[in-house]
């Protein structure tokens, strides 16, 4: 799996035409191979949430929330912002639910076989 993420701005122009800033966009899409997506069509729904993003974009306005689920990083999600500090956290939550969907893949590839894991012994002096 690969995920891309692009990074847009725009600047906010006034009613008279004057700056009010920049308006930032994080756009996320997972690409996965053909046997990856089978899996995922298989094993996972695609309702499935693997980050959710509460986003306040002024003093006294109601949070927003957003999720990312299965499907909406497969097919590409996009989000507005106003702050670098939203786009960093952003970018981390994106990664960590693209690291979780890469998580659910492993766990569906593994069924027919097995997995060692090796457990230190602790010693009881």
């Amino acid at each position: 799996m690969k995920l891309t993420i692009k990074r847009n701005q725009r600047d906010v122009k006034g009613f008279l035409g004057g700056h009010k800033g920049v308006r930032f966009e994080i756009s996320a899409t997972a690409q996965l191979t053909s046997e990856e997506r089978k899996l995922c069509e298989q094993y996972l729904p695609g309702s499935i949430g693997l980050f959710t993003w509460e986003y306040t974009p002024k003093q006294g306005v109601p949070p927003t929330v957003r999720s990312v689920t299965v499907d909406s990083l497969m097919k590409g999600q996009s989000f507005e912002c106003e702050s670098l500090d939203d786009i960093i956290n952003l970018q981390k939550g994106l990664i960590t639910g693209a690291n979780n969907l890469n998580s659910y893949i492993e766990v569906a590839s593994s069924f027919g076989g097995q997995i060692e894991i090796s457990i230190p012994s602790v010693d009881t002096e």
